[in-house]
C-alpha cells in the first residue's frame, strides 16, 4: 500500500510564512549584524586583492630594483662585494634580508611571488658568501615555481649542506634536485654531486649508479663528456 503523500494547503504555507516572520522580528538585529559582517568583510577581501595587494607588490618590486642589480652584478662577475650589498644593502637602499622582512606581507596584503624570489637571490648570495647557514635558511623557505629554480634551489642548498660537511643530507637533496624538472642542465649536474656524494660516503654502488644514470640518460649534458673517468674511479674503489 502506498504511502500516502501529504499535499501541502494554504492554511500550512501560510502558518510557515508567519513562523518565518515571526523568527525574522525576532533575530533581526543578529540578522542584520551578521549581514553587515559579511558584507564588510567581502568589500575587505576585494579591497585586499585589488588595491592593497598589488600595490605592496608595486613597493616591493621597486625597493628591490638595488639588490637585484647588486645581485646580477655579483653572479655574472664573480664580485662577493655586490653579492655582500645584495644580500645586507650598501647603506642607502636594502638588501634582500631587510626586503624579505619588510615585505612579507600581513593581513592588509600579500606579496608572495616578490619575496619568494627575493628569499632564492638571498639563498644564492649567501650560498656565495660562504654564509652556509643562511644560504640552507633561505632556500628551505623559497618555493620553487620557475622550471630551472626549483631544481637549482636544492641543488644550492645540498652544495651548502656538503660545505659544512653533511654529506648524507646533501645526497638526499642533490638526488630530489635531479628528480625536479628532469632536463639535461640540472639533473645532470645534480646527478654528478650525488655521485660525488656517494663516494665521499664510500658508497661506490650509489656512486656508479648516479655515474652510470648520466652516461644513459643525459648524452647530450657536459657531464657526459668526462662520466667514464668518474664511472671508472666508482669501480676501482
Amino acid at each position: 500500500m502506498k504511502e500516502k503523500i501529504e499535499e501541502k494547503t494554504p492554511v500550512m504555507e501560510e502558518n510557515f510564512v508567519i513562523r518565518f516572520q515571526k523568527f525574522f522580528e525576532k533575530n533581526m538585529k543578529m540578522i542584520t549584524i551578521c549581514g553587515g559582517a559579511i558584507v564588510v568583510i567581502a568589500g575587505f577581501l576585494c579591497l585586499r586583492s585589488f588595491v592593497f595587494t598589488p600595490n605592496a607588490q608595486k613597493s616591493a618590486v621597486k625597493d628591490g630594483f638595488y639588490a637585484e642589480n647588486y645581485f646580477i652584478s655579483g653572479i655574472d662577475n664573480n664580485n662577493p662585494e655586490d653579492l655582500q650589498k645584495a644580500l645586507d644593502g650598501d647603506g642607502k637602499h636594502p638588501g634582500f634580508k631587510k626586503l624579505i622582512d619588510k615585505h612579507s606581507g600581513g593581513l592588509f596584503h600579500s606579496t608572495p611571488d616578490v619575496v619568494n624570489t627575493y628569499r632564492y637571490y638571498a639563498g644564492i648570495s649567501a650560498l656565495r658568501l660562504g654564509k652556509f647557514d643562511e644560504a640552507i635558511k633561505y632556500l628551505d623557505d623559497y618555493d620553487g615555481e620557475e622550471y630551472y629554480t626549483a631544481a637549482i634551489k636544492f641543488m644550492a642548498e645540498a652544495d651548502a649542506y656538503v660545505e659544512k660537511g653533511n654529506n648524507k643530507k646533501a645526497l638526499e637533496l642533490y638526488v630530489k634536485s635531479a628528480e625536479t624538472n628532469s632536463n639535461d642542465i640540472t639533473s645532470p649536474a645534480a646527478l654528478f654531486k650525488a655521485g660525488m656524494c656517494c663516494l665521499a660516503l664510500n658508497d661506490n654502488e650509489g656512486a656508479m649508479k648516479h655515474f652510470t644514470t648520466i652516461k644513459t640518460k643525459y648524452p647530450q649534458s657536459l657531464e657526459y663528456n668526462t662520466i667514464d673517468y668518474y664511472i671508472g674511479i666508482a669501480e676501482a674503489k
